[in-house]
């Protein structure tokens, strides 16, 4: 019995209910290949959930069992991931992968293709998790393993290049995705006669990356060729079929045409509703026939159907399932433009809730670069609170609430994790600001010295005011919320981003090219911007102030010499502030000019000049290196002169010949010190993401002298008051 047990492992684990008279491991293998069969014949009827607690409590049987240095566990454990998989059970899959991957690398002779899928299944659920990082790499891995064992024409090949073509598409590499994703189709047609499904998919993701890139041609004509294979391969209804038709609506829609977006979107939900057991297709294409009811100006209809589609996915997935939320969404952008805004707010709250929540968890695994993916994520319902903030005092604390809890959100994750992982600092990870908490705007006024104030700069967006038309500019306006101490909010429209930000740019350039008219521009920029502040809270003698996008590059204290001014990256600094209470900072640190072979004589010159000026010496030479960085303790100011450095995402190598890391900006950029434990005039990287782990909680001014700095590209979600 045992030496049959692995090929019904394979075949039989989508099981039913079944009480297990005995514990699992006593089980004789008789007993537990009946248990197999008996799995194997419902697996028509689909019971995930009880499939994968018969498979938890038969492992134990299989792990005392099996074959020394046979693949009866690995594969075992393959099979137990693909239903957590199924089931939404990622960390769990997770696991199982893992340990099946362990065991299936010792295995003797090699099993190149089964390390290959669990390689291949394990960066699906990474890519689930939004760990595109690593879900490349395991992706890249199983591609090797199943060129070298199967050849470069086979099938599982072209499934490799498509699946890893379309993860490239997810991290923007379009370049790298495209020649997987033709190399993929290449080798998927040659044998499309006995795998049409493998094409059609391949074709499908093809298309995903033609409308990425503006191929709208291409991309119908591949969804169309994909939707042809299916016809022949498959038999209406089906699943596969009506997500065809729902592509074929959806790239219609994006391309504003209603009518054939309409007739393939009705043609899907008519064969959805014949779908037995698949609910969440069903409540997939009545949504999407929202958009087009939505977009055609049919306001009821689309939340009627909206509504609708809710029910199903609250039941279905639970009211938290991300797929649950994005149609709660789309369904109080649309009752928005209906006018329906004093009904949305405990909707939305719940909604902003949850997608932080969601936003945070999922945020502490990713890598930088996959962050900041993540958090390029948002669809106009972020901007709904600020949208009714205007006229609805709730509102306006919603809208305070989630940037306290969101804003700079980025960089603080990645300082704390940078934190974690140098033990003796470990503790400074967890303070009261901690990025996972969500926070009212009453927490944060209780920070607030008596005669202080709050000021959080926002640049938003009203969804309602969006323009169908994608060639009009965004209306992007600003605004102040202003925080007191009593946790009284006020909101204070500050105007168009049309208007500001050239007023802006116009001075801050006319500053840097020394023109006469600089001084004039500024007080423009000061009425627009400062005066309607003044007028708002004009007892508030000390300003904290949290600028956004375009409204880092004020002089806030130089146009303000009246008020004492302190920039943040966020509101939630004030909880740091007053974890950190008492007298000012220590002794300012003047640093730089570090012993390179590309010497700065004018950096020293302008060292010793602030040293002196401040009364310090300067830490230079052989001495300016991490370890002194590192050592920097709150002093109340840092002024740091040396080298700086900015490389090109895919550039051969760094400004300074150094070969640069390959895709987070935080890595990127920084400046140059001495290279640790050596005489030479070696140069070693400090970089912008070293920068996050410094203590300056009591700092009031960083400045950084430096060439190469303000490059790159600029983001909105990135722009934070550094140096």
């Amino acid at each position: 019995m045992t030496r049959r047990l692995p090929a019904l492992l394979l075949a039989a684990i989508l099981g039913i209910g079944v009480s297990l008279p005995v514990r699992a491991s006593e089980l004789s293998g008789a007993q537990a290949t009946e248990l197999l069969q008996r799995a194997a014949s419902a697996a028509a009827e689909g019971d995930p959930a009880t499939a994968a607690n018969i498979w938890k409590e038969l492992l134990p049987w299989v792990r005392r069992h099996a074959p020394p240095g046979s693949a009866m566990l690995p594969q075992s454990l393959l099979q137990l991931g693909a239903i957590q998989h199924n089931l939404g059970e990622l960390p769990q899959a997770l696991v199982s992968y893992q340990e099946a991957l362990s065991l299936a690398r010792a295995l003797q002779p090699p099993r190149p293709t089964l390390v290959a899928a669990l390689l291949n299944n394990q960066a699906d659920v990474e890519a689930d998790l939004e760990h595109f990082a690593q879900a490349r790499s395991l992706l890249e891995g199983s591609l090797a393993l199943k060129t070298a064992a199967l050849g470069p024409d086979h099938l599982e090949v072209g499934i490799g290049h498509s699946n890893l073509g379309d993860l490239l598409r997810d991290l923007g590499d379009q370049t790298a995705a495209r020649v997987q994703l033709e190399r993929s189709v290449a080798v998927l047609t040659s044998i499309a006669a006995e795998h049409p499904l493998a094409l059609a998919a391949a074709l499908n993701n093809l298309s995903r990356l033609q409308q990425q890139g503006g191929d709208w041609t291409g991309a119908r004509q591949s969804l169309e060729r994909a939707q042809q294979l299916r016809l022949k391969a498959l038999k209406a209804p089906h699943p596969d079929l009506v997500l065809g038709l729902n592509n074929l609506g959806m790239l219609a829609l994006s391309q504003g045409d209603l009518k054939r977006a309409r007739a393939h979107l009705e043609h899907a939900l008519n064969q959805a509703g014949q779908l037995d057991g698949d609910p969440g297709i069903l409540a997939l294409q009545i949504a999407n026939l929202a958009r087009v009811d939505s977009d055609a100006g049919q306001l009821p209809q689309a939340i009627q159907r909206l509504k609708q589609a809710q029910a199903i996915f609250d039941r279905q997935l639970g009211a938290d399932h991300p797929s649950s939320l994005n149609n709660l969404a789309e369904l109080l952008l649309v009752e928005q433009r209906h006018g329906d805004r004093e009904a949305l707010l405990p909707s939305l709250r719940r909604l902003l809730r949850a997608r932080f929540a969601l936003l945070t968890d999922q945020a502490w695994r990713l890598s930088p670069r996959e962050r900041l993916l993540l958090l390029r994520r948002r669809d106009p319902s972020w901007y709904l609170a600020d949208a009714l903030a205007q006229t609805n005092p709730e509102a306006a604390k919603l809208a305070l609430a989630l940037r306290l809890s969101s804003q700079g959100l980025l960089q603080e994750l990645q300082r704390e994790q940078r934190l974690v992982l140098e033990p003796p600092r470990s503790a400074e990870g967890a303070d009261a600001a901690s990025a996972s908490r969500w926070l009212e705007p009453a927490q944060v006024a209780a920070a607030l010295p008596s005669e202080g104030a709050l000021i959080e700069l926002k640049r938003y967006l009203d969804p309602a005011q969006i323009p169908q038309d994608s060639a009009t500019p965004l209306p992007w306006q600003y605004r102040a919320y202003v925080l007191r101490p009593d946790a009284s909010l006020k909101v204070v429209e500050l105007g168009s981003a049309a208007r500001l930000e050239p007023l802006i740019r116009k001075a801050y350039v006319a500053t840097a090219e020394q023109l006469s008219d600089a001084t004039e521009l500024w007080n423009d920029v000061s009425a627009a911007l400062l005066s309607p502040l003044r007028t708002a809270i004009p007892d508030a003698q000390e300003w904290f102030l949290v600028p956004d996008a375009g409204l880092h590059q004020v002089p806030y204290q130089a146009l303000m010499p009246e008020r004492q001014i302190r920039l943040l990256t966020t509101g939630r600094d004030l909880l740091r502030l007053r974890q950190n209470p008492g007298e000012g900072g220590t002794a300012p640190v003047v640093a730089g000019n570090p012993a390179i072979s590309n010497n700065l004589p004018a950096t020293a010159a302008e060292l010793r000049g602030v040293a002196q000026l401040l009364g310090v010496s300067p830490v230079a030479g052989r001495a300016f290196s991490t370890r002194s960085l590192k050592a920097i303790n709150n002093p109340r100011i840092v002024h740091i002169a040396s080298h700086g450095y900015w490389d090109e995402p895919g550039a051969n190598q760094g400004r300074l010949g150094m070969a640069p890391p390959a895709t987070d900006p935080m890595l990127r950029s920084g400046i140059v010190v001495s290279a640790a434990g050596s005489d030479s005039q070696a140069e070693a990287r400090f970089s912008a993401a070293d920068f996050l782990t410094l203590k300056l909680n009591k700092t009031e001014l960083v400045t950084l002298s430096a060439c190469s700095t303000g490059l790159g590209p600029r983001r909105q979600e990135c722009c934070r008051p550094c140096f």
